[in-house]
């Protein structure tokens, strides 16, 4: 996301007055579209029953310590319906689209007690530069934390149910046109991958804390070089995004279809490394 991970500042997740913070609605920024190719969503293998399960050797700093777990990241195209922004039941609506779902999943140990993350995200099979809506939650022992981003009428509505107090249960209207790190993930494997792209676009932070309060986008860019990694062999496209604020982050995509990440390092003492990868039912027994 895989979530995708925290840096030290992470610590605040631990059971500590958190100082009173409101959510204020953003002025929306003019950002480009991402140089993205249609046909990494078009392919035929989206269309073929199954998900694409990956996990990852990951790292995530905790109590200022790097936590070592396995995060679980699953993408999968799913038809949605209208009425209930939800995957349908019924494909005799008149009311259908198609998104790619991807869940990513965690569980983190540490001393005292685990860390579990779960994040869903979907992107319109046509436009998977654009999130369409994001869910994510924590919990531990301290509490849970419920997040939910939806887009409707032009909005792009943010809401939450949080256990910290300062923040509790609210809802603001986000920025339209910003990216979500988290999105990162599945929107840079439909990059249109040259030696030297570069480009520049709005980035809200990983929404993958307990934390509900969320940061204003900050200006971001990225850039794209050819790189093999030394421990698998694997010829790979390298996308480093920096920012004005927040951790660099790093992406190592597979140059072969469907453009697998192979490998993320963030600064903040995040990192992932491809463990294995299938297609799979996995909702079936």
């Amino acid at each position: 996301m895989i979530h995708i991970l925290a840096s030290l500042s992470f610590c605040l997740l631990a059971c500590a007055p958190a100082p009173e913070q409101q959510q204020k609605t953003p002025t929306p920024v003019a950002t480009p579209s991402l140089p993205l190719r249609t046909s990494f969503t078009t392919n035929a293998l989206w269309d073929d029953g199954l998900a694409e399960v990956a996990t990852y050797s990951s790292t995530r700093t905790i109590y200022g310590a790097s936590r070592h777990f396995e995060y679980t990241m699953v993408t999968v195209k799913e038809d949605f319906n209208r009425e209930y922004d939800v995957k349908t039941d019924s494909y005799s609506r008149h009311d259908l689209f198609t998104v790619l779902k991807v869940n990513l999943f965690a569980r983190i140990p540490t001393e005292n007690y685990p860390y579990h993350f779960l994040t869903s995200m979907f992107l319109r099979r046509e436009d998977v530069g654009r999130l369409h809506k994001l869910t994510t939650s924590s919990q531990e022992w301290c509490g849970n934390t419920f997040k939910n981003i939806g887009r409707s009428a032009g909005l792009l509505r943010y809401s939450w149910d949080s256990y910290w107090d300062g923040e509790g249960v609210g809802s603001t209207n986000l920025d339209t046109t910003a990216l979500f790190e988290d999105q990162l993930f599945v929107t840079l494997r439909a990059l249109d991958f040259r030696e030297g792209l570069t480009h520049s676009f709005a980035l809200y932070p990983s929404m993958i804390t307990s934390r509900a309060t969320l940061a204003q986008p900050r200006n971001a860019s990225l850039s794209v070089t050819t790189d093999s990694l030394a421990i698998t062999a694997v010829a790979t496209w390298r996308v480093t995004v920096t920012q004005s604020e927040g951790p660099l982050l790093e992406f190592w995509f597979a140059k072969d279809f469907p453009h697998v990440l192979h490998r993320y390092v963030a600064s903040d003492g995040r990192s992932m490394m491809l463990s294995s990868i299938r297609r799979a039912a996995y909702w079936q027994n």
